[in-house]
């Protein structure tokens, strides 16, 4: 039940207020990876609950990760026109797998290196003011 109340609420603030409102303003690029700072921030509040990780972990994968995720559910929000529903399915999934699949030597950083390849695919794809697939108009020269 935490998985999915964490989900929902996450993403209607994420997404659903501060991607839009911030996107207008700064372009969709520039506007996940503030998402993804803030967001990383405020996951910090595991720290004094959970003693299994250390504070660089913390720094390095959840940041790299959440940063990397910000971008990935812009694109997946942006691409599907304002579809909360198809965000929250993908949070809603990572949060399941990472619960219930064995963690491996290394887990948190080979998770977080896998979000950062696939944002690096989604920016280097598509339009960076909008995330979203590049069109005649908008392809650089």
């Amino acid at each position: 039940m935490g998985v999915l109340a964490g989900t929902i609420g996450e993403e209607f603030g994420w997404r659903g207020f501060a991607q839009p409102r911030l996107q207008k303003r700064c372009g969709a690029l520039k506007a996940s990876n503030l998402i993804g700072l803030v967001w990383g921030t405020f996951h910090l509040w595991i720290l004094p609950i959970c003693h299994c990780m250390s504070l660089t972990d913390v720094l390095v994968t959840q940041y790299l990760r959440l940063i990397a995720t910000a971008v990935i559910y812009a694109w997946i929000y942006n691409s599907t026109k304002g579809s909360l529903f198809l965000v929250m399915v993908a949070h809603a999934a990572h949060n399941i797998t990472v619960g219930l699949m064995p963690q491996v030597g290394g887990g948190a950083i080979i998770v977080a290196l896998s979000y950062v390849a696939v944002a690096i695919v989604v920016v280097l794809m598509t339009d960076p003011q909008t995330l979203t697939a590049r069109t005649a108009q908008n392809v650089p020269n």
